[in-house]
């Protein structure tokens, strides 16, 4: 199956990656961490220091997938959110040091996609984003409504096959 997100990752088509990712994160190292373990060049993605240059992006809801530092210094990660689903359904991923049930509740009432949490490296993150990605494909087909969902570290949902390591809940 090939979908905008495999292609993009894998490079074979160029001309989709500066437009589908955008990563919002006050630290550049964690950034350049994020894009590193998705294979993406810091080039091949567009990527915000705060919260209020990301607003004044003219291209702010053209992204596919939105990469989003819960711990934002500037303006709330959960008020970035909200913004977004005024005028977007794409993908709006949280990423976060702990996946508890307040943090996880939050997000779901602001309308994050998803909330990885990413206190144990990002080395699943790929797989995470695809999963949330085919997510949000499925749902623009017409298949089921949008639903949070917890990425854990140990065993993410990939494709068709779901472990029980992540929490749903409807959207």
């Amino acid at each position: 199956m090939s979908d905008d997100f495999s292609e993009a990752q894998s490079g074979e088509v160029d001309e989709l990656v500066p437009a589908w990712l955008a990563i919002v994160d006050h630290d550049i190292t964690r950034s350049r961490a994020v894009a590193s373990s998705l294979r993406l060049p810091m080039d091949d993605l567009d990527y915000f220091i705060d919260s209020y240059s990301f607003l004044a992006d003219p291209q702010l809801f053209q992204y596919r997938v939105y990469l989003i530092s819960i711990d934002m210094e500037d303006l709330s990660a959960l008020e970035l959110v909200k913004i977004l689903r005024l005028r977007s359904s794409a993908s709006v991923v949280l990423l976060a040091h702990n996946d508890d049930a307040a943090t996880l509740a939050q997000a779901e009432a602001a309308g994050a996609s998803a909330l990885i949490n990413i206190s144990q490296g990002l080395h699943l993150l790929p797989e995470q984003l695809q999963a949330v990605y085919a997510r949000r494909m499925d749902t623009l087909d017409g298949a089921a409504p949008w639903s949070t969902r917890v990425a854990r570290p140990q065993a993410p949902a990939i494709g068709g096959s779901h472990s029980d390591s992540t929490t749903a809940s409807a959207h």
